[in-house]
This record gives C-alpha cells, structure tokens and sequence, in this order.
C-alpha cells in the first residue's frame, strides 16, 4: 500500500495536469472563452486536491507504529525463523553460568506434562500459562515450544504499549500465512501480564490461519475449572481482586503466610531467582497487613466463585 498511493497520487496530479492544460487551450482559442471548459477544469483539480489529502492522511495513519520483530528471531529478509533454528536466549531464557556458552541441561518440571499435552494436539489455536512467575518459567516454555513445534516461525515483538496485541496477532498472522512451513507462533512470554486481557478478545475472534499463540483456551480453561473446584471446598477461600481496583499491593509479587501455635508466623515469598523464607517479626508483620489489606479489596468469597465461573464459560 506504501507503493500503491504515491502512484496514485503521481497520477492524480498529471491528469489534473493534463486536464487544465487542455481546459487552458480551449479557453484562449481563436479568442474565444468556453466556460464550460474552465468550470470542469476547475471542479477535476478541486477533485484531485481532496483525493490528495485523502491519501496524506492514509499515509499517516498507516505510518503509525508497527509491530517491532526482536532482533534475534529475524532471518536475512528481517522475517522470523523457525523455532528449531533459534536457541532458548533468543526466545528470552537468561543465560546459565553453570553450562557452555550459557546452556546447562534442561531440569524437568512438573509443567512439562501439561504443554507437552497441550502442544501435541494439533488443533490447539492457543497456548496459555498462567503461573506465579518462577525462575525457568521461560526456559520450559522454550523447550516445550522447540521440542514440539519446530518448523513454526517464532515472532516475538518489542513490548510497545502504543502497539495494540491485536496487530501484533495480525503481523505474525500474515507471516504464518506467507510461511512455506506449518505455520508461525506469536512469543506472548514477555509481554506485560496487564495487556494479556485483551487476548481473551482476540481469541473470541477468529486467529489467523496457521498461527498459534502461546505464552489455547483449553489450558487456560483446565486451569480455571481446577480453581473452581477447590474454591467449593469447605477448608478453603478463594476471593478474587476485580480489574476495577486498580494497581494493588498484590501485583508486586505472591507470599504465603504460615501461623504457628506454639511459634512465631513465617511467611515465604517468590522471586525471579529462588524463593525466600522471611522470619523476621517486622517484615512477617507487613506482609500481615499487606494480606489485610488485600482482603478488604477483594471480593466475597461468593461472589469470587461466581465471577471465575463466569470467566471460565468464555474459554471454550
């Protein structure tokens, strides 16, 4: 399209151009004014001028940011390559300093089985995760992906918030399609957890052929009939923070509180690097009230339950 309206616009000034030449002739022959000429020749150049701006301003929406393919996926013609030819770091895995050139040998996971499961059947549209972010979270994401779906092109995008996920689906989709392999994957790994609830819209659609999101419905779907189950049980309270909140003290990483009868409470948290027993009385202390605090945003634990259920309905 970039090709096509400079043409045309080339083209619209050199009939305009043509027009008003012949118009002009008309006009001062033989000393005799035809109005007529004059007033077409004045109407086609007012109708070249508005398809000019038309076109300008065609040109201007689709000069607006695009989707930025990350620098190591890229082939020689800028497009992405196949999974089976890129490496776990160049799909985002930090490098290892226990192994060459920053490999090690993969350490199985109990996630294995489910993406294993998830990958193998060739239908599945979509793939997703939803975790607390552990270390390795990506590195089996990666082997799972290479393992299963090598011949697919891997588009992963600089995660530009003024670039909506559906022109990233888009993007990659068009690559999937023009792809001599089985497809392409669109990489969601590293894009921020906040923009993923627009996926839920893009996958009540239609996906492009021959694309396969993962970072489908039917992990997410498994995940969330599980969480039903065991928020019905009577030992156990699930209560859901709705997105009307906002940013709260939550997003900043999970914990877990332990009370003791006959000792001090110990909390244990997650970080991207290992997980951290906190026994200090102060730092227990804040995470008590942070844990307070939280509840008081939360919803009922009814209300909670209803609102995964009705979720749940919309990942089939």
């Amino acid at each position: 399209m970039k090709v096509t309206r400079p043409v045309l616009r080339v083209a619209a000034v050199a009939v305009i151009g043509v027009a008003v030449a012949v118009s002009v002739t008309q006009v001062i022959s033989g000393g005799r004014w035809d109005w007529w000429w004059l007033a077409a020749a004045l109407v086609l150049a007012i109708l070249a001028g508005v398809l000019d701006q038309l076109l300008k301003r065609s040109d201007g929406r689709d000069a607006g940011p695009r989707p930025v393919l990350w620098a190591a996926l890229q082939d020689s013609d800028g497009k992405p390559r196949p999974l089976g030819d890129v490496t776990p770091r160049d799909l985002g895995v930090h490098p290892s300093r226990f192994g060459a050139d920053g490999d090690c040998p993969y350490i199985p996971r109990a996630a294995d089985a489910l993406l294993d499961e998830a990958l193998a059947v060739p239908s599945q549209r979509a793939i997703i995760v939803q975790r607390p972010r552990l270390a390795g979270t990506t590195r089996t994401l990666a082997r799972a992906a290479r393992h299963h779906l090598p011949g697919h092109r891997a588009a992963a995008f600089t995660d530009d918030p003024q670039i909506p996920l559906t022109d990233m689906i888009t993007q990659a989709g068009q690559w999937a399609k023009d792809s001599d392999g089985p497809g392409a994957v669109l990489w969601l790994d590293a894009i921020t957890p906040a923009r993923l609830t627009s996926l839920a819209h893009a996958l009540a659609g239609e996906l492009p052929d021959r694309l396969r999101p993962v970072g489908g419905m039917y992990v997410m779907r498994e995940q969330l009939n599980r969480l039903i189950e065991v928020a019905r049980r009577p030992s156990i309270v699930v209560q859901v923070i709705p997105l009307g909140v906002g940013a709260h003290q939550g997003t900043s990483g999970n914990f877990v509180i332990a009370d003791f009868g006959d000792g001090p409470s110990v909390a244990y948290q997650d970080t991207a690097v290992q997980g951290q027993v906190v026994d200090d009385a102060g730092d227990v202390k804040s995470l008590m009230v942070m844990w307070d605090t939280l509840k008081s945003e939360a919803l009922a634990r009814a209300a909670s339950l209803e609102l995964i259920e009705e979720v749940a309905k919309t990942w089939t």
